[in-house]
């Protein structure tokens, strides 16, 4: 992982600790309103959100596997889990495919939430 996609795992993290860390503390440092500040690949929005984020209502960390590999991903929190994605040309699934509750364009990205 580059320095970027780093900094992004750590923000993630931390945006999601309620997910994964025992007890308040994770209530206490989670972030319900996140954006990563750089895009990561397919691959390492998969191993970043596999460990931050299991079973999250209908989100599983492999449905972003559904996504064209030459695809970015700016991964989020808005309240629930969210995913801005570019698709560099390739074509990306359907909010049903990905089992995400929303699905809209906002500029370069087509952003995915699930609740």
């Amino acid at each position: 992982m580059n320095a970027n996609t780093q900094i992004v795992e750590k923000e993630i993290k931390s945006a999601y600790s309620d997910c994964w860390m025992e007890g308040e503390r994770g209530y206490k440092l989670r972030n319900l309103n996140y954006r990563a500040p750089f895009e990561v690949s397919r691959d390492d929005a998969v191993a970043i959100m596999d460990g931050a984020v299991k079973g999250y209502n209908q989100f599983e960390p492999d449905l972003l596997k559904k996504f064209p590999k030459c695809a970015t991903f700016q991964l989020a929190r808005e309240g629930s889990v969210c995913v801005y994605v570019r698709a560099n040309g390739g074509k990306l699934p359907s909010a049903k495919t990905v089992k995400a509750d929303e699905m809209d364009t906002e500029g370069d990205f087509v952003r995915y939430w699930w609740d």
